[in-house]
């Protein structure tokens, strides 16, 4: 098994255009508080996001962009475990390593301070890429969904 912390690419082309393609998941998905567990989310100009729970925040998402280019249409993302949850933490560690040196630049902090940040994202980073890698095959659903949805020509 394959380490993939951001979760697994995938590409899907249909001959469908991308306003096709946009209003063929709009129609199928879900709003996003319905009770079905069906995906849900947002399309945001060639942007899109998809995810499986209404409750389950940490749950399995999918992030995409449409493209066209004249003769078919390419939906080209990522499709993993909580993938905006190891987003934020991957931009919070060069942030809070900063401002620790900024505390011991001025001399704010204290040696347990210090090795509280050092315990929280000296394990916290691993084990969150660990655990997000480990089950990025449960969003393989949303990615049949938008396939199902596009009834693509083409996966790969």
């Amino acid at each position: 098994m394959a380490f993939k912390p951001l979760g697994d690419r995938f590409e899907l082309t249909t001959l469908l255009s991308a306003e096709s393609v946009k209003n063929a998941i709009r129609s199928r998905k879900k709003g996003w508080f319905a009770a079905e567990g069906l995906p849900r989310g947002w399309i945001v100009g060639p942007f899109l996001c998809l995810w499986q729970s209404a409750f389950d925040r940490h749950g399995p998402m999918l992030f995409a962009r449409i493209a066209s280019d004249g003769f078919q249409t390419r939906i080209v993302g990522r499709a993993g475990s909580d993938l905006n949850g190891t987003a934020l933490f991957l931009f919070l560690v060069p942030v809070m390593a900063w401002l620790t040196w900024k505390m011991v630049e001025t001399g704010q902090g204290n040696a347990k301070i210090y090795v509280i940040m050092g315990v929280v994202f000296g394990l916290g980073l691993p084990l969150t890429l660990w655990l997000n890698s480990k089950d990025r095959q449960e969003a393989v659903p949303l990615v049949d969904f938008i396939s199902r949805a596009i009834a693509p020509t083409k996966v790969s």
